[in-house]
């Protein structure tokens, strides 16, 4: 009797462990996107792939995508939560072929309090930009930054998605503005970082230097200067060089900016020699809704 019972026990221990592995085997991880070939996108494996991972785990499958990357270094600001059950998403993404992505842009979707995200995701601008960053007035309207001549767009009500749109303008003048941040603050001042791609506006000091920008008027005028710089400078005069600081300039998407009130706060890397090999982290604020900062 004995004998009868532990080879049971073996038995059901050995088919419960079995019956273990092969349910751990039933799931497997695949891509969402699965592009067939260089340049084009398989549709329906993009659609299959897009299904398994999302049994794969929790959560809403947004968007398919061809196009990834939305920052080089630090996190961008892609999502806006109002605090009361409602958010706003968005996100660098594109539908076209891998390799041209020509319709890159800002995806948007909003989920208000109690319902769903409205899918799919809904386009921004009508022409080709990236690294769309989000943010929120105090009555609720969201506000999206891109680069690809640095588009703000405004949109009419909470949640709307009818959008008006602004350039910025370039500073300093032929510039190539890349890589933005943006936040509003708690008196709907929008504030801006920025760097620059390839333009270098100093022969003295690295490139990518982080550029400020802001708009009292929901995004309709900016004035712009270079962040970092010692008291009394121009709104074009380079950073604060002390110390050999900012000899080896910035770096992309290598900052970040936040605003609390009339507080404005931006962190950002910069280096004492062009092979990053000594850094340091800045950190500069304003109290006055960026009008002048320490």
């Amino acid at each position: 009797m004995r004998k009868t019972l532990t080879a049971v026990l073996v038995l059901c221990v050995a088919m419960g462990a079995f019956a273990a592995d092969k349910s751990m085997k039933k799931v497997k991880r695949v891509p969402a996107v699965g592009p067939s070939y260089a340049g084009a996108v398989n549709a329906a494996a993009v659609g299959k792939n897009a299904q398994a991972a999302a049994r794969v785990g929790p959560g809403l499958v947004l968007m398919e995508t061809t196009y990834d990357f939305m920052t080089n270094n630090s996190m961008g600001r892609h999502v806006h939560n109002y605090g009361d059950g409602s958010i706003s998403v968005v996100r660098t993404g594109s539908e076209g072929a891998i390799g041209t992505w020509p319709d890159r842009g800002s995806f948007f979707s909003f989920r208000d309090i109690g319902a769903n995200f409205s899918l799919p995701l809904s386009k921004v601008e009508t022409n080709r930009v990236g690294w769309g960053n989000l943010s929120a007035l105090t009555t609720g309207e969201n506000v999206i930054v891109a680069h690809g001549g640095l588009q703000v767009n405004v949109d009419a009500l909470k949640g709307f998605g009818i959008w008006t749109s602004n350039i910025t303008g370039n500073f300093p003048t032929g510039s190539d503005p890349t890589w933005p941040r943006i936040v509003a603050d708690g008196a709907d001042v929008l504030h801006i970082v920025v760097t620059h791609s390839t333009f270098v506006p100093f022969t003295d000091v690295g490139s990518q230097i982080p550029v400020y920008g802001r708009s009292t008027d929901k995004g309709i005028t900016w004035e712009f200067r270079f962040l970092f710089q010692p008291p009394g400078a121009a709104p074009g005069d380079r950073p604060d060089t002390t110390n050999g600081l900012w000899i080896g300039g910035g770096d992309a998407d290598a900052y970040s900016i936040a605003a609390f009130g009339n507080k404005v706060g931006v962190a950002a890397f910069a280096s004492y020699d062009a092979g990053f090999n000594s850094n340091e982290i800045m950190f500069a604020e304003s109290s006055d809704n960026g009008a002048t900062w320490t």
